[in-house]
């Protein structure tokens, strides 16, 4: 584990110690006597007695030095100052190692923060990306420090209203990789936070309590020190739904999760959605698979479109919008220019409110995708192709012939008479029955096509003022039409 001069310069407070720190980078690897003759090594801390080096004129201390970086201490003890700061490299080098060892022995999120209870001496917890509570430490966990902890530990997750109040404050921080305070009336306790990402992707935080500890540059290296220690353990764990990021909520539902209501509000609110808002699902596929673009094209529009969450899903990018966050109009605005530069065609849902069937509704999104036109940068709606899957589910029933019995008597007769039957009640039916319309697409005098219904009616035994047998048969030319087609 590297120290930084902050760090020392907290270890070595009981010796009332004086910085001048500039730098004070975390790379500080071990320590050394400064002879005046060597080369000094950038990776090293030195001390040298105050006397020897700066003052020249028989003033007591010790200094500990790292480029222009200095501690002084107002001691003769020379000794004891530097073994001092060698028992600070094997403590925090002790405590780096055991952790290692503990996720290498697939330890608990609980263990990392308990194990951690002498370097930090304060409650230290973990939320993953939806404000839900992975670990807490368990001395704490029992201790009233506030109603905002109480709250976490009774329920595992953080007050809605609190997330409400600080979430904007939190969004500025979330792509921080240092340490940061987040200070805010509503947590009533100005926290120490350190962000937590996976394969670069935000997933939550820890952060440290402060009772007795003031917040000190040094308590921040260690906190990246230990935000880097989870962030071994969640790579060593990525199947592990301990923690989640925002976007995984969609996932889940989509792979069939189910969510108590309380946990699924939880985690939308968190990311600034209603339970009541409109939203619509898009599924967007490549129109050139071999060309790899979906984690880019993803990575691009979330940052490009307002109010949505992007997610890799069954080799294509599915977007969740919400409506309240972002128009329809706006988001074709994205939309559109994204598709035709990453050579992608998407198809959308019908817009829903309720969350939990998500999943209902990307099957529409995948029905727009299947059956509508896969040409770069084409938007394809669910509307306009249900009926195309309605007549797909039809024709893949084997086990019977579904078609009206009128109608293959009818292409029977054409043959034999060299007639026209078929195609005019199919015409007929597909102008609503308004003769006028029917004979003018049929380029037929409206005499031949009085003719031809009058034979119809000899040729086959159903009523069409009968709604639901004029259905049948247009469906039943639909089936006819995609035959032909396969």
């Amino acid at each position: 584990m590297k120290l930084s001069m902050h760090i020392l310069y907290d270890w070595l407070k009981p010796f009332s110690p004086i910085a001048l720190i500039k730098e004070g980078a975390q790379v500080l690897r071990g320590s050394r006597i400064f002879s005046g003759e060597e080369t000094t090594d950038s990776q090293n801390v030195y001390i040298v007695a105050a006397n020897d080096f700066l003052w020249g004129n028989g003033e007591t201390g010790v200094i500990c030095m790292h480029k222009s970086d200095i501690i002084y201490i107002p001691t003769a003890q020379f000794d004891q100052v530097f073994n001092e700061v060698l028992r600070a490299f094997d403590f925090y080098n002790n405590w780096a190692d055991t952790m290692r060892k503990m996720i290498d022995e697939s330890c608990m999120l609980t263990d990392i923060l308990d194990g951690s209870e002498d370097i930090f001496g304060e409650p230290l917890s973990i939320l993953d990306d939806g404000y839900v509570v992975s670990a807490v430490s368990t001395k704490y966990s029992r201790v009233a420090i506030n109603e905002i902890w109480a709250h976490m530990i009774e329920h595992q997750a953080m007050d809605m209203d609190i997330i409400v109040n600080i979430n904007n404050l939190v969004l500025t921080k979330i792509n921080e990789v240092n340490p940061f305070l987040l200070e805010s009336e509503f947590l009533m306790i100005d926290c120490l936070c350190q962000n937590l990402f996976l394969h670069k992707k935000h997933i939550g935080w820890v952060a440290i309590i402060p009772l007795s500890h003031p917040h000190t540059q040094g308590r921040m290296h260690l906190l990246k020190t230990l935000g880097g220690i989870i962030e071994a353990w969640l790579r060593n764990h990525e199947d592990d739904k301990q923690m989640q990021d925002k976007t995984a909520v969609f996932s889940r539902l989509l792979e069939g999760t189910t969510y108590l209501r309380g946990e699924l509000n939880q985690r939308i609110g968190a990311m600034g959605w209603r339970q009541e808002d409109e939203k619509l699902i898009m599924k967007i596929v490549s129109s050139t698979p071999q060309l790899d673009v979906y984690e880019p094209l993803r990575a691009a529009l979330e940052k490009s479109i307002l109010g949505c969450a992007c997610i890799l899903y069954e080799m294509s990018v599915v977007v969740i919008v919400n409506l309240r966050l972002n128009s329809f109009e706006m988001l074709l605005k994205g939309l559109v220019p994204l598709l035709r530069s990453s050579r992608s065609y998407c198809g959308f849902s019908n817009i829903f409110v309720d969350i939990e069937v998500l999943k209902k509704y990307f099957e529409q999104a995948k029905i727009a995708a299947q059956y509508g036109i896969k040409k770069t940068g084409v938007i394809n709606r669910c509307d306009d192709y249900a009926l195309c899957h309605m007549i797909n589910i039809l024709c893949s029933d084997v086990q019977t012939d579904l078609v009206h019995p009128d109608l293959p008597k009818l292409e029977e007769y054409d043959k034999l008479h060299n007639t026209e039957f078929y195609k005019t009640l199919k015409c007929y039916l597909e102008n609503e029955r308004n003769q006028v319309k029917t004979a003018s697409v049929l380029n037929l005098h409206r005499n031949s096509l009085f003719y031809r219904l009058s034979k119809l009616k000899e040729l086959i035994t159903s009523d069409l003022d009968d709604p639901n047998v004029r259905l049948y048969m247009r469906l039943s030319f639909k089936i006819c039409d995609e035959r032909l087609r396969s």
